[in-house]
């Protein structure tokens, strides 16, 4: 059944091509609004979506918005799409009630594209690490940035770059120019895990202290760590070991105090013996028989003897270098008021107060009671060193540690080795890939990322391009025997490590480069006031994680607090307008710290597109109804 078509369809018809005939204009609104060109551009954002979605599952999401999402092609051809689809609608001109439908839904992808163009080019995704009292006005962003100090005016540059997605090679370097300069900076690898190894170098200056690198390593927990001490000043002599124990170099060994270690111990025939002592714990155990009349002593070796307890009533006896005594017996034991009597003269619950004394040697000053140590001195000869091993306020081992000698620690199964020393030494940090395959099973996901890098004269250089951009891995050691006059064209390479800052030299002249992510800042400050972590009644689990912050714009002066528990974010400036237009910064809990309570990590967004998305997402659903169900009746 053929449609008839209308007088007014005719002549509609007939003024569509006489206008794109005799019409520039309208012949270049149809080419844009072509179907053909809508289904190029179509295919292959589709293709790029794919492409990105199988790059985002092999790699990470950063690099396939870098690559893709964020790629200045990717935008244009979105652009591009906007155009066909605004073209579209003009084809159509003049509309009829038929086309609004159609017009609402064309112009609603158009907003919800130009909402997603302008999140994701002026947008951000961040954290911030906040600590209880200290205002911030910078949010870490995902985005990787190199920072260039240019030897000739002292200004830092800053550019986007991220050398995961780029991954420079030996044949491919990134070629940066430094400003001001004929210097070009060369970046030919990168890593995405680096250590920071520290050595002792010698100096010929005798301001410099001495110095020793300690490795403290674990079999059980594959853990290895190089710990660096210097005599310069207590920070640089003392070393945290994770909060468990205290690592510390002195110019001598404080000498052993000896004392006598006084314990007493409450045992009881049918409950548990109740120790008093002002330090550890001894190793002797006293049992009771059920009637009481018999005494048995053990010590940590596994030897004991059994004595008859009247015999040992206010009788010294030695064990070991220990002495014991029994001062007190009560046949039926029993508190009143908080005071140790028996309620009668029967063997019905038996129990004995003994005091150990034994000699025992301390360090000081004292460490915390519970808390072990390792104090070190260096030799005469630094080949070797002293050493005490303590715990609290007594010291459990001391004697002499020769070099690549492993010295058990007593704190599970680490161990201590003196790999260097020196009368005067400097530390200095040498930075170096992790390997790809090591037997060392330590999380990685620690160590930072980075790139290796150099400095060439581009002048001087010019002459020896294919050999400086070849192949051979060794530049570093052939490059200056091609200076014509003693003046390199070549510094020395370096790897640069995310978050920290190298400096490059070449010729006297130096360029300090750091990389890392972007620091971006913001408007107003955010400061932690509170946080705090409720559980599940009668567990340790945690309910959930509340963080009261203060916010304060920097320009008005304004405060607002908000408060960031679990699926409930604070916002800044969170009025009706800025929630509206989404000029608005969305703080979420992200992370927090067991040991610290005074410490918070939250995650930021901010999306200036976010209303072209909310307008464009309605008028899509609008658009799609009224073509469906908005129909002129017959």
């Amino acid at each position: 059944m053929k449609t008839e078509i209308t007088p007014e369809q005719k002549s509609r018809s007939a003024l569509i091509k006489e206008r794109q005939k005799n019409s520039l204009f309208w012949q270049v609104v149809h080419l844009l609004g072509s179907l053909q060109l809508a289904l190029i551009l179509l295919a292959t954002i589709a293709l790029a979506c794919a492409i990105a979605t199988l790059t985002e599952s092999r790699y990470d999401t950063q690099t396939a918005q870098t690559a893709i999402y964020k790629a200045p092609w990717f935008m244009a051809w979105l652009t591009v799409l906007c155009i066909n689809l605004f073209a579209v609608t003009l084809t159509r001109w003049p509309w009829e009630r038929k086309h609004v439908g159609f017009i609402i839904t064309h112009y609603g992808i158009i907003a919800l594209l130009i909402g997603a163009m302008i999140g994701m080019s002026r947008g951000f995704e961040g954290n911030v690490t906040l600590h209880r009292g200290t205002p911030v006005t910078k949010i870490t962003t995902r985005q990787s940035v190199i920072q260039i100090e240019s030897p000739a005016d002292s200004y830092l540059y800053l550019l986007p770059y991220d050398a995961a997605i780029t991954r420079p090679s030996i044949k491919h370097p990134t070629k940066l120019s430094i400003p001001g300069t004929d210097l070009q900076l060369i970046i030919d690898d990168w890593s995405n895990h680096l250590e920071q190894q520290p050595f002792l170098q010698a100096s010929n200056s005798p301001k410099v202290p001495a110095a020793l690198l300690l490795a403290l390593e674990s079999k059980m927990l594959h853990q290895k760590q190089i710990v660096p001490l210097t005599l310069a000043d207590t920070a640089s002599a003392t070393f945290d070991f994770f909060g468990l124990a205290t690592v510390q170099l002195l110019p001598t060994l404080p000498e052993p105090h000896s004392r006598t270690h006084r314990e007493s111990q409450i045992v009881a025939a049918k409950f548990a013996p109740v120790i008093v002592t002002e330090d550890q714990p001894s190793d002797i155990h006293i049992m009771l028989s059920d009637d009481g009349n018999l005494v048995t002593v053990a010590n940590s070796e596994g030897t004991s003897a059994s004595y008859s307890r009247a015999d040992l009533m206010h009788q010294k006896l030695p064990i070991g270098s220990a002495t014991i005594e029994i001062k007190e017996y009560w046949p039926d034991f029993k508190l009143v008021n908080g005071k140790p009597t028996t309620l009668s003269q029967q063997a019905k619950n038996p129990a004995l107060r003994a005091e150990i004394l034994f000699p025992s040697t301390t360090a000081e000053p004292p460490a915390k009671k519970t808390t072990p140590w390792l104090r070190m001195a260096l030799n005469q000869d630094f080949k070797s060193i002293q050493y005490q091993l303590g715990r609290g306020s007594s010291i459990q081992k001391s004697g002499t540690l020769a070099l690549n000698t492993p010295l058990p620690l007593g704190w599970a199964d680490w161990q201590g080795t003196l790999l260097a020393a020196g009368p005067h030494e400097e530390i200095t940090y040498t930075v170096t890939p992790l390997p790809k395959t090591t037997d060392m099973k330590s999380d990685r996901s620690s160590a930072p990322p980075g790139f290796h890098a150099y400095l060439i004269d581009r002048q001087r250089s010019s002459s020896h391009h294919s050999f400086i951009f070849g192949s051979d891995p060794k530049i570093n050691e052939l490059a200056p025997k091609l200076a014509n006059d003693g003046t390199d064209f070549f510094g020395n390479s370096q790897w640069v490590m995310s978050g920290s800052v190298t400096p490059l030299t070449l010729n006297q002249q130096m360029v300090r480069v750091a990389y890392g992510l972007e620091l971006k800042s913001v408007p107003f400050s955010i400061e932690l006031l509170h946080f705090e972590v409720p559980r599940d009644e009668g567990t340790e689990t945690p309910s959930d994680f509340r963080a009261t912050v203060r916010f304060q714009d920097l320009k008005t002066g304004a405060i607002r607090e908000g408060l960031i528990h679990m699926n409930h974010p604070a916002s800044f400036p969170g009025t009706f307008l800025a929630n509206l237009t989404g000029i608005n910064y969305k703080f979420s809990q992200a992370e927090w710290n067991p040991r610290d309570l005074d410490e918070t990590t939250l995650q930021v967004l901010y999306d200036p597109g976010w209303l072209f998305k909310w307008i464009g997402s309605l008028a899509i659903c609008i658009g799609i109804a009224m073509m469906f169900y908005w129909k002129k009746r017959k």
